[in-house]
């Protein structure tokens, strides 16, 4: 006897998916997954780009921060080119507006690099001392900044009070002050980002200041 099938019963499907669909499903994934990827990618270095941007910035503000309240009051900065030693260390001393009180500033970068060679390897740090008693070889430094790097043949540059200054964006070439002034040119580098500084601090104490800068050749009898 033949068996009717009833056409209410629900239909078993035991096809299965077909080769083709399998790797055309495979492909929509694998697309899906490249653009989900390369998203996720271009967030990642975007962020990390910012990251050591903010982290070379940050060098340079504490710099300012520091020069400002140093330079800002200064009685007299050294009236000498800064010195270079081997290319690798740069100096500049200044007077506090008490006379007696010397700061030297070192911006040092014979620091050897990190194996990426991306960072700078360079570091800015400052000594103190009283006039007559300057400090020894072994004295400690205070570091103000790291990461830096020495673009320029002076970092440090002192204009004399009542002399034509360099070019500078504030000032022109007519322009002479009254002051004695400390050009200051700086460039922190971090993951191979760049980030760079140049200013001109005015020491407000030091008007009329000619004589020599009592501070360098204290550091000098050392």
């Amino acid at each position: 006897m033949r068996r009717i099938a009833d056409p209410a019963a629900p239909q078993r499907d035991d096809a299965g998916v077909s080769l083709v669909e399998m790797m055309v499903t495979m492909g929509v994934m694998g697309i899906v997954m490249v653009v989900f990827t390369t998203g996720i990618a271009q967030l990642y270095w975007a962020s990390r780009r910012t990251e050591t941007q903010a982290v070379a910035q940050s060098q340079l503000y504490l710099a300012f921060q520091r020069f400002d309240r140093e330079l800002r009051y200064a009685s007299s900065i050294s009236d000498e080119s800064p010195v270079a030693v081997g290319g690798t260390r740069w100096y500049v001393e200044f007077a506090e507006a008490d006379p007696t009180k010397c700061v030297r500033l070192r911006l040092d970068t014979t620091a050897n690099p990190p194996p990426n060679g991306q960072d700078g390897a360079g570091v800015l740090q400052l000594i103190r001392w009283t006039l007559g008693t300057p400090p020894t070889a072994t004295s400690p430094w205070t570091t103000i900044a790291s990461n830096l790097v020495a673009d320029a043949d002076k970092p440090f540059q002192m204009q004399a009070a009542g002399e034509t200054p360099y070019a500078t964006a504030d000032a022109g070439q007519d322009f002479q002050s009254a002051f004695q002034r400390l050009r200051i040119r700086l460039t922190a580098r971090v993951a191979g980002t760049r980030t760079a500084v140049d200013t001109t601090f005015t020491a407000v104490n030091s008007a009329g200041t000619t004589q020599r800068n009592a501070c360098r050749d204290d550091w000098a009898r050392a």
